[in-house]
This record gives structure tokens, sequence and C-alpha cells, in this order.
């Protein structure tokens, strides 16, 4: 079985990211700006101007994570390239599919969990809920990977659960390296966040590659 270093994944996703440093920074940042800009509109009065802004949110998440696959698999591929190899409209379905699937099961759990907050059960009812949520995150890290690669949700759903089985610890622990290099970026005058983001979404990448033995320059 293949073991994770986070130390190892971020070091190998920076010197990916350093090939092209410029050119990442300015994708990655472009869009990372319009995402940041679209969330507070999430809010918006309006069913549909909120359904808007979020398959709109999750459009430029898909082509990131379809620029940093390209960027790994050695594909030279223009923006309208990514769209067409990766980011297509039956991509975007099946994951605004998988979204309201997960959005009604979380919210579910959670409305139960804040009925009964006022009883001691029903405060470990909530801490439970919050722990089987990032429980729940890690093993279906690797859903908007596979649906780009051309499963539809269900499928990816069932190969990401598959895929993390082995590795649930050393991802979290990657997991909490990441966010802290997040944070490092927000501190530093929040401008070390168009250096750091890009990192972390080039690490996730590269262990996704990695566990799925698509990607071994290095033993991780």
């Amino acid at each position: 079985m293949k073991k994770i270093y986070a130390i190892d994944i971020i070091r190998e996703a920076w010197e990916k990211l350093k090939e092209d440093f410029l050119k990442h920074i300015l994708v990655t940042g472009a869009v990372f700006i319009v995402i940041m800009f679209l969330i507070p509109l999430t809010g918006h009065k309006g069913m549909l101007a909120q359904l808007t802004v979020n398959v709109l949110n999750f459009i430029l998440a898909l082509f990131l994570i379809g620029y940093s696959l390209a960027v790994f698999r050695g594909q030279k591929l223009s923006f309208e390239g990514i769209f067409s190899e990766y980011v297509t409209i039956g991509v975007i379905l099946n994951y605004v599919l998988y979204s309201l699937m997960l959005s009604a099961a979380v919210l579910g759990v959670l409305s139960l969990s804040i009925f009964g907050f006022a009883s001691s059960m029903g405060k470990m009812l909530f801490l439970l809920f919050l722990v089987a949520l990032l429980y729940l995150a890690i093993r279906l890290m690797f859903v908007a990977y596979f649906i780009l690669d051309g499963d539809n949700f269900i499928e990816a759903i069932e190969h990401s659960w598959k895929l993390t089985q082995p590795h649930v610890l050393q991802l979290i622990l990657f997991i909490i390296l990441a966010a802290v290099i997040m944070l490092a970026g927000i501190v530093a005058f929040f401008a070390g966040i168009f250096v750091a983001y890009p990192l972390i979404l080039f690490s996730q990448t590269l262990v996704y590659l990695k566990l799925k033995g698509e990607y071994n320059e290095e033993e991780i």
C-alpha cells in the first residue's frame, strides 16, 4: 500500500508550480478572485439567481481542477481546450447533481442535530455530526476529479470512497498541513494566498494521480 507523506507531496507540487510559476499564479489567481466575488452573491434573493451563481462557482472550481490535471498530465491545453477536454456539460450536470444530493443529506442530518442541541445528547450528536462531516469530506475529496475523468456522480462517489479507504489518517495530516499553508498565505498580507492556493490545488491533484497510480515520478 502506498503511503502519503504530506511534506513530500507539497514539495513535489511546489516543483511543478515553479515550472511555469507566473502562468499558474495568474490563471489560478484570476479564477480565485472571481470565485471570491461570486460567493457573497449566493445569498442573493431569488432561487434562480442563487442557482446561477452556484453553478458558475461549480464551473470555475471544476475548471481549476481540470487545469491542474492538464498540467500534471503534460497536456498543453488552452482555456477552451480545458473546457472541451474536462469541463463538459455532462461533467457540470453530474457535479451539480452530486452537490445537491450531498447538500440535502448534510442539511438533513444537521437539522436533526440542531433540533436536539439544547439537551446534552443533542450537543453530543452535534459534535459527532462535525466529526462525521470531516470524515465524509476526506472520503469524498476526489469526487470532482473522478467526474472530470468521465465518471457519473454515483461512480465518482464509489471510486473516491475506495481510493481514500486505506489513507484516511494520511489524508487528515495532508489537510492539516494544507490548512496551515493557506492560513500562512492569508496572514502574509493576504497576497500570499495567491501562492498558497495553487500550491494546495496542485498538491491535492498530485495525491489523486499518485493514489491512482497515474503519476509515479517519485515514491510518496
